[in-house]
C-alpha cells in the first residue's frame, strides 16, 4: 500500500517539539503512525510541557496530521480542541447544513486561493471542532475487502465517503477523520491494495458506524477466512523464496571463499 508519505519524510524536529523524540515507531500506535504517513489524522492525543519561542503550555488535547508544502517540505500540523467550529474554506451557508441534516460527509465545491473551484468531500471532526475537506480521487480503495471484491459502483462510493454493503451483508465507509480511514460494522477487516501483487492489511479494533453497539456482523465471514488463508500462503510462498535464495546466496559464497582458499 503506497502512502502520501514516507517515514523518513516524519519531521522529527517537530514531533521532538512535542516530547515524541526518538523512534516514531516506538512513541507513535500502530494506527496513528499509519494515519500520519496516510495523510489522515491521528487520534486526540495529550501532551504536556509545550514550549514554541517564549510561549509554554502546561497540557494539550490534540490531534496531529502531515502536509506537504510546494516546496516538498513536510510540516506537522496541530489540530487542538476549538471552542467553536472552525469553518476553514467550507461556506457556511454548506457547513450550516451539516448541523440541520446531520453529521455526515458531503461533496460541495470549494474555491480555491487562485479562484479555481475544486470538487471535495467534507467532514466534521466534532472532537476538534473543524470542517476538514479530501479530494476523493487522492483516496486509496481497497481493491478487496473480508475476500469480496469491489465493484466499480462500491469503489465510487467508497471515495467519496459513502456506506458501501458488500454481499455477505457487512457495511463499511471510508471516512478522513478516523486513523485507520475506515469505519464499519465489524471491528476487523482485511484489506487488499493490488490485484497484481497482493499486499493484505489487517485492521483491528475498527470505530462502529453506529457508535455504542456491538458489531452487527462478525468480521470471521467465510471471505475472512479464505482471504486470511490466502493472504498466509502468499506470505510463506515470499518466506519460502527469501529462504531459497538466502541458501543460494550462503551456498555461492561458500564456494567463491573456496575458490579463494585455494
Amino acid at each position: 500500500m503506497k502512502t502520501a508519505f514516507e517515514l523518513a519524510e516524519l519531521p522529527l524536529a517537530d514531533l521532538a517539539s512535542l516530547g515524541l523524540n526518538g523512534n516514531p515507531e516506538e512513541k507513535l500506535s500502530a494506527s496513528d503512525l499509519m494515519a500520519l504517513l496516510s495523510g489522515r489524522r491521528t487520534a486526540m492525543m495529550k501532551f504536556y510541557g509545550i514550549k514554541s519561542g517564549t510561549a509554554s503550555i502546561d497540557s494539550l488535547d490534540a490531534k496531529l496530521s502531515l502536509s506537504r508544502e510546494d516546496s516538498d517540505r513536510v510540516v506537522l500540523k496541530i489540530h487542538p480542541i476549538y471552542k467553536e467550529p472552525q469553518y476553514g474554506r467550507i461556506p457556511m451557508e454548506e457547513a450550516g447544513l451539516f448541523f440541520s441534516r446531520g453529521i455526515a460527509p458531503k461533496l460541495i465545491e470549494t474555491e480555491q486561493e487562485d479562484g479555481s473551484k475544486v470538487k471535495s468531500v467534507v467532514e466534521y471532526d466534532s472532537e476538534t471542532k473543524e470542517f476538514i475537506s479530501y479530494d476523493p480521487q487522492k483516496v486509496q480503495v481497497p481493491f478487496m475487502i473480508n475476500g469480496e471484491e469491489l465493484d466499480s459502483d462500491q469503489k465510487h462510493d467508497f471515495r467519496f465517503g459513502r456506506p458501501v454493503e458488500l454481499h455477505s451483508g457487512l457495511e463499511v465507509m471510508h471516512t478522513a477523520i478516523e486513523p485507520l480511514g475506515i469505519i464499519s460494522d465489524t471491528d476487523k477487516l482485511l484489506l487488499r491494495f493490488d490485484m497484481d501483487e497482493p499486499k493484505d492489511l489487517l485492521l483491528e479494533d475498527i470505530r462502529q458506524i453506529n457508535p455504542g453497539k456491538h458489531p452487527s456482523v462478525h468480521f470471521f465471514s467465510t471471505g475472512f477466512e479464505s482471504h486470511m488463508m490466502e493472504a498466509q500462503e502468499i506470505t510463506e510462498e515470499k518466506r519460502a523464496e527469501f529462504r531459497a535464495l538466502d541458501e543460494w546466496y550462503r551456498m555461492s559464497s561458500e564456494g567463491a571463499s573456496g575458490e579463494i582458499s585455494r
